[in-house]
């Protein structure tokens, strides 16, 4: 979902942060709703105030300059600020207005979140819930430059700046695509309690498989297995989304290892892999909810957080939350 807000007035953050989204001015500005030559002139003002050039415009995608990155930096620690401001003195008033921004991935807005938004909504009716829907590795980011309140990443994601707590643990599965013979050993789950046939990755150590990019959780722990067992890689494809690696098996291209949430946010898909359980191989992934150390946390985000751990059955180790 766009960070960049469509019905208020535009900040020359808003102007920057839609030109960084789609990689170009012209995309910004399409983005923005605006023609390229007013999101242009608009920069240019903002340029010709600073003494300094925000972008480097001979570029594809069009990036920040270091004087582009401190402007930007800045500008989202006031904006961030400004958000705590408000925060404060609506929690003065009750919960009969206010916003929470939640960062999360499609997924887990899915099989986790739902919910809680739903019964939130109906009880806080006033309270604007905003939701950012980015990969995984970048929620932990949107945390830190204040662009969201709390997030739902996973446990090793955490930085010594964030507090958490748990709200589930994530099986690893092997999503296998119908048209491999041992596909049909598997199992096709579409909630927790279902049961996962088990496997061993050696079983499949001649597939290809098709993984996340280099540095993302689940490459990791495909390589760790190669390691472990003593196997040559055979990586045939590599992507920034789970959920297009996902589809990618789903329309037979090869396997891959998935959380196991894909598996029940996807179980009405018509092409659908066949899925294992590795947990007896790799570890369970704790799912957290988190917010920084460093800002205030509204009212409303503590009840919110407070409810969700309430609605995924308080884990072992987890308590509530409070400013």
């Amino acid at each position: 979902m766009s960070l960049v807000k469509t019905n208020s007035r535009k900040t020359d953050l808003d102007y920057i942060e839609a030109i960084l989204q789609c990689g170009s001015f012209s995309g910004g500005a399409d983005l923005l709703l605006i023609s390229q030559s007013a999101i242009s002139q608009h920069i240019a003002k903002v340029e010709k105030r600073l003494g300094a050039q925000l972008f480097c415009r001979n570029i594809k995608p069009v990036k920040l300059t270091e004087d582009g990155k401190f402007f930007v930096d800045i500008e989202r620690k006031i904006r961030s600020l400004k958000c705590q401001r408000d925060q404060y003195f609506e929690d003065l008033k009750g919960l009969k207005k206010g916003k929470i921004r939640i960062g999360s991935n499609p997924c887990r807005t899915a099989t986790i979140l739902a919910k809680t938004l739903r019964d939130f909504m109906n009880q806080y009716p006033g309270v604007v819930i905003d939701l950012v829907e980015v990969e995984s590795k970048d929620i932990g980011e949107l945390l830190r430059e204040g662009s969201v309140d709390f997030c739902l990443t996973l446990s090793s994601r955490i930085m010594p700046t964030m507090e958490s707590r748990v709200v589930s643990r994530e099986r690893v599965f092997l999503a296998v695509p119908a048209s491999c013979s041992k596909a049909i050993l598997g199992g096709r789950p579409s909630k927790p309690s279902d049961n996962t046939p088990k496997t061993h990755f050696l079983e499949f150590k001649n597939e290809p498989f098709v993984l996340v990019n280099h540095g993302m959780k689940f490459n990791e722990l495909y390589f760790s297995l190669c390691q472990k067992y003593g196997v040559e890689p055979k990586v045939i494809l590599q992507s920034e989304s789970i959920n297009i690696v996902h589809d990618v098996v789903s329309h037979g291209l090869g396997c891959s290892l998935v959380p196991e949430e894909l598996a029940y946010c996807t179980c009405t898909a018509e092409c659908r892999p066949y899925y294992f359980d590795l947990s007896e191989e790799l570890p369970e992934n704790p799912v957290v909810v988190a917010w920084s150390k460093e800002r205030y946390l509204s009212k409303a985000s503590q009840i919110f957080i407070n409810n969700l751990i309430k609605d995924t059955k308080d884990y072992s180790g987890c308590t509530s939350c409070s400013n």
